[in-house]
């Protein structure tokens, strides 16, 4: 089964139950404005509400993404202080990390500011030989404000981070997967396929089961190991007494 869905700035379609979100700016690097932050919270929401068993986010063109639209930046920088405190920060990759069903995000070139934080959102990362990430922020007076200073950290180490937050350099696909920030690196012809590959794999899977071991494998992240335990043994009991557990393993058996 295949559907598409029509968007001005991002594409959306589904097959075999993986649904792809790609953002479609390449002229832009798949630079991210906000009309298209609105497209994919939009597209998020009927991921969530059914439609695909796992996501994959990537980019059109030569990029990922290259982060926020510079042009749409100056809009957005607060008046004064008080402005500035209680400015409501807008966190698309929130959004994503609140998706209870596995996303997967297909690193295809330039990965950079948001468009890396939004890659970090998701639960796993595939990239390309020729992706590059990083945030770049520092150099034009910032740093990264929906995440990056607290998921960087978390998929690698905290001497890393900071080398890349505060130099703002780029690393490649092959140092981001020895640091532990993406798990596979693949040629550019073949990165999408393998990608492809892994979702469909994923999706083949029951789905309660899927949401239930997400939910399980993120909180060893917030919880004590103790808690984490009692909590993936009452979740494994869940799925125990499904009826769909019991015919999985009774077809299983029968192979």
């Amino acid at each position: 089964m295949s559907t598409e869905t029509e968007f001005e700035y991002i594409d959306f379609s589904v097959e075999n139950d993986v649904t792809t979100v790609r953002l479609q700016r390449p002229e832009k690097k798949n630079a991210i404005t906000g009309a298209m932050r609105e497209e994919l919270v939009e597209a998020f929401e009927r991921f969530d509400d059914g439609v695909g068993t796992v996501l994959v986010l990537t980019g059109s063109g030569d990029s990922f993404s290259a982060g926020t639209d510079i042009n749409e930046l100056e809009d957005r920088l607060p008046e004064t202080v008080t402005e500035a405190v209680t400015l409501d920060q807008f966190a698309l990759p929130e959004r994503i990390e609140a998706l209870d069903k596995p996303t997967i995000a297909l690193l295809n070139g330039l990965t950079l500011g948001g468009g890396f934080e939004l890659a970090l959102a998701c639960d796993i990362r595939i990239a390309s030989e020729e992706a590059s990430l990083g945030f770049p922020e520092i150099s034009i007076g910032g740093f990264p404000g929906e995440g990056g200073t607290q998921r960087l950290p978390r998929e690698t180490n905290l001497g890393t981070a900071l080398l890349m937050l505060l130099t703002g350099e780029f690393i490649s696909a092959e140092e981001a997967k020895a640091h532990g920030i993406v798990q596979e690196v693949h040629p550019p012809d073949s990165v999408e396929e393998r990608t492809m590959e892994i979702a469909e794999a994923i999706a083949e899977k029951d789905e309660l089961a899927l949401v239930l071991a997400k939910l399980s494998t993120k909180m060893a992240a917030k919880t004590e190991f103790q808690q984490g335990l009692e909590l993936e043994g009452i979740l494994a009991n869940v799925i125990e007494a499904t009826p769909e557990r019991k015919e999985r393993l009774s077809e299983f058996l029968d192979r």
